[in-house]
C-alpha cells in the first residue's frame, strides 16, 4: 500500500455565488470520494478573541477533482484548501497533487 492510498476524503466542489447576505461559496455538484494520503501539518491555540484552535493538514492525492473553493470532509471534520492544488510531477508512480487545508469545523 502506497502512502498516497491510505485514507479517503470527500471533496465537495463549491463555486462563488451572490446571496441575500453577500458573497458566499455554494455547493456545485455532488461530493466526490478520493483515495489519498493525509498528514498533519500543524496545530496551534490562541486565546485572542476567545479560545481558538487552528489545525492544518496536507493531502497527497493521485487525482484531485477540487479547486481552491472546495470543501474537504475528513474524519468527521470539514477542511478548506489554502490556495490551489499543487501538482507534483515526477515519475508516473509518484506523481500527485498536494493540497494544504485548514480546519473549518
Amino acid at each position: 500500500m502506497s502512502l498516497l492510498d491510505r485514507d479517503t476524503v470527500s471533496v465537495q466542489p463549491r463555486s462563488p455565488a451572490d446571496t441575500a447576505y453577500g458573497p458566499a461559496l455554494e455547493p456545485s455538484g455532488e461530493p466526490v470520494t478520493v483515495v489519498c494520503g493525509v498528514r498533519a501539518l500543524s496545530t496551534s491555540e490562541t486565546a485572542a478573541l476567545g479560545y481558538q484552535t487552528r489545525a492544518a493538514i496536507r493531502i497527497l492525492a493521485r487525482v484531485w477533482p477540487g479547486d481552491g473553493h472546495s470543501l474537504v470532509a475528513w474524519r468527521g471534520g470539514d477542511w478548506e484548501p489554502v490556495g490551489l492544488p499543487l501538482p507534483r510531477t515526477g515519475s508516473p508512480s509518484t506523481a500527485h497533487h498536494q493540497i494544504d487545508c485548514l480546519y473549518a469545523g
